[in-house]
């Protein structure tokens, strides 16, 4: 017998460990989209300041659910949002940023034309206060193929990951770089439209260059 369970578009999720100083904005900006097809979950992970507090007075706001968990690491708590998944397309936000609010819509206008394995599109680099300081994306000269997207905020098709078996947990970022590793000979999208603000600030993968880098350079390695 066929399931009738209803299938959102997207599963978008936050994820967040110990960024209550952000976690409002991020969590309007999932509340204010023009888009309403998504289903919202956010992942705490492990966090030791006062998120907890500020997730529980804003799910008195709005409705959505709370996984908590021990510190498990940015890749495993990946395949936790994955195993929780119900929609056809898998959306993260990071806790420290915040989505424009046409991001799922403009999704959402391409994959009605068509299905894709992923889509990203391109991002306000922003200050600490949310200030932009530059608008980041696929150069001219790029082949959309041939760049690597920022892990957050793409969209992938949910059947898509979980038949590669979810993220490899033997890495602690860069899962853009898989993504892009597994899939960018398929039919992807890219979006030249900023849809979501990613913070730079001191305590963000952002300035870990050396860490992202190296990690980077296993992935592309790989057999």
């Amino acid at each position: 017998m066929l399931s009738t369970e209803y299938q959102p578009l997207f599963s978008l999720y936050i994820l967040n460990y110990n960024y209550s100083k952000y976690l409002g904005a991020a969590i309007e900006s999932v509340m204010n989209q023009t888009f309403k097809d998504f289903e919202f979950y956010l992942i705490d992970d492990g966090s030791t300041d006062d998120s907890l507090k500020i997730i529980r007075s804003m799910q008195e706001k709005y409705s959505f659910e709370l996984i908590e968990q021990e510190n498990m690491g940015m890749m495993k708590s990946l395949n936790v949002a994955l195993n929780r998944a119900k929609g056809k397309y898998l959306i993260r936000l990071d806790a420290d940023d915040f989505l424009s609010n046409d991001s799922l819509h403009s999704f959402a206008n391409l994959i009605y034309q068509q299905d894709y394995t992923y889509i990203f599109s391109a991002y306000n680099l922003a200050d600490e206060e949310g200030n932009i300081i530059s608008i980041e994306g696929v150069k001219e000269n790029k082949s959309i193929k041939d760049q690597i997207p920022h892990g957050a905020c793409m969209a992938i098709s949910t059947e898509s990951l979980r038949s590669i078996g979810g993220y490899n947990e033997k890495y602690s970022c860069q899962d853009g770089t898989i993504v892009w590793k597994k899939f960018h000979e398929e039919n992807i999208a890219y979006i030249d439209k900023p849809l979501f603000f990613y913070r730079r600030h001191d305590s963000n993968m952002t300035l870990q260059k050396d860490k992202l880098n190296t990690e980077k350079e296993l992935i592309l390695l790989e057999g």
